[in-house]
């Protein structure tokens, strides 16, 4: 098998417009305006990258801000793995630059060059990135040996800490909104007040149903879905022969697997001889759907031989290669549709970021949520939440998952077809003028989902299919369309 930590294709640098595309001032912060909203008192809800970011950003202009999180962030426990992939797109490691935040070596898994995209009838297409990182945003896995980890949300938080910002490793258990012009938070260490709350607390339905607002307003709640994440190791020498320095997606068109309920799976390399393997359903994803995937025929370059004969230990214990399962998480949820009403803008009021707010669907939400926790920090120093407001619902537009289904609808029925893969690997790999560029982009953008869906598309595809969307609710074979949140 080729080394993949050579580039096995020509591929594409595309990406690195993705910053100007939401706006060059990103981090300009304009001076308080006169009679604006003011709060110098913030508490944040959540101290994961949007929660630790906006609180970074907060202490360092003088306000005074408590972190709260049921989890010690700062103390090195296993696994705290959180269900996510930890990757870091360049889009995600600009916003961090532009605040004078680069993430130390003891963070970063692995440098990455991009992705290998495998396609339903065995071609490969190779997408090439400006920068890209992995992470683990806790210590690492259950069995990790690894002891010099350290986590990319500690490192964060305790970047926010030494700015100013304060932290208290306690539960919240309501938040009323709107109180007399301040919000009270009641705590696991005490009861709490604020000028403002910034709800970071991701997929948790329990806090957000604890949240009060004043009679004729309304918060709204993510749609979610459950993913599975897997923490391998599979040794270091199949490690740098079979991923190298890629994330290797896995493409399962419904039309060739309609027994598969998984629509894509990425293999996002580690340190040497691991890797965390996040896998996307058609709906919830169970230990059976993944124990399926793997057994495919189309996962198992990417698995060693063992794993082949659909080995019943991948998901308990060791396999006769070595292939060691480190941690599971089956009850990671991502967010399907974000909600549309994220916040009240007034003092003693609340706005939601990070998972429970505006986000990218099915993808990149550490980068969503330190974007919009920079942007809710300047909203609010400004004094202008309306800003924030304004920002969120053009980069993160509430019924953009709409656009993103109806691509992945595309991409199942035209990827199902041999002739049409084939083409489309050859115009990532060879360079015609105009449409191997345009192809390249387009994958890219759906790979690292650091734009809106709706503005991958060119102008005229992007009207038609933003009005079938306004049309259809989600489309056939998707289950998720009415779930919300479940508790923490």
């Amino acid at each position: 098998m080729t080394s993949m930590s050579e580039s096995p294709e020509q591929g594409s640098t595309a990406g690195a417009e993705s910053a100007d595309r939401r706006g060059s001032d990103h981090r300009r912060v304009a001076a308080p305006q006169s009679g604006a909203f003011r709060a110098e008192r913030i508490a944040v809800v959540g101290a994961g990258p949007g929660g630790s970011t906006a609180a970074l950003l907060l202490a360092r202009a003088g306000k005074r801000v408590t972190c709260y999180d049921p989890r010690d962030i700062l103390r090195a426990t296993r696994p705290s793995c959180t269900g996510c992939a930890g990757l870091i797109q360049d889009s995600c490691i600009t916003d961090l630059e532009s605040i004078g935040l680069v993430p130390p070596e003891a963070v970063v898994q692995r440098r990455l060059r991009g992705y290998v995209v495998h396609l339903g009838h065995g071609a490969k297409m190779t997408i090439l990135t400006k920068r890209m990182i992995s992470v683990y945003r806790g210590f690492g896995p259950l069995e990790s040996s690894q002891r010099e980890i350290e986590g990319f949300d500690a490192w964060l938080l305790s970047e926010a800490i030494a700015a100013g910002a304060r932290f208290e490793a306690a539960a919240v258990n309501k938040i009323e909104t709107d109180v007399r012009g301040e919000a009270r938070l009641s705590t696991a260490v005490g009861p709490d007040s604020a000028d403002f709350v910034i709800g970071a607390f991701g997929h948790s339905r329990r806090l957000a149903d604890s949240v009060s607002v004043a009679e004729g307003e309304r918060l709204d709640q993510p749609t979610v879905q459950r993913s599975s994440v897997f923490e391998f190791s599979f040794g270091e020498d199949f490690c740098e022969k079979t991923f190298g320095d890629f994330v290797h997606v896995v493409i399962v068109p419904k039309q060739l697997y309609p027994q598969l309920n998984v629509w894509f799976a990425a293999f996002v390399p580690k340190r040497p001889g691991s890797v965390s393997v996040v896998v996307m359903g058609r709906r919830d994803v169970t230990i059976r759907d993944a124990q399926e995937f793997f057994s495919a025929p189309l996962t198992q370059p990417l698995l060693p031989s063992a794993f082949a004969e659909g080995d019943p230990r991948l998901i308990t214990t060791l396999t006769s290669m070595g292939g060691r399962l480190q941690c599971v998480c089956t009850k990671n949820t991502v967010t399907v549709a974000p909600p549309a009403r994220f916040l009240l803008p007034v003092k003693g009021g609340i706005a939601l970021v990070g998972d429970a707010g505006p986000t990218r669907p099915f993808k990149n939400g550490i980068g969503a949520a330190i974007d919009l926790g920079a942007r809710l920090a300047e909203g609010i120093i400004a004094g202008d939440l309306e800003s924030f407001r304004r920002y969120a619902d053009r980069h993160y537009p509430p019924d953009d998952y709409k656009v993103a289904l109806q691509l992945l609808h595309l991409h199942d029925r035209v990827l199902s077809l041999r002739p049409i893969e084939a083409l489309l690997a050859a115009l990532v790999r060879h360079s015609i003028p105009f449409v191997s560029g345009s192809a390249r982009e387009y994958a890219q953008h759906m790979l690292a989902a650091d734009i809106a869906y709706g503005e991958i598309l060119p102008p005229g595809v992007r009207t038609v299919f933003r009005s079938v969307a306004r049309r259809r609710t989600i489309g056939e074979g998707i289950e998720f369309a009415k779930r919300k949140p479940e508790g923490e």
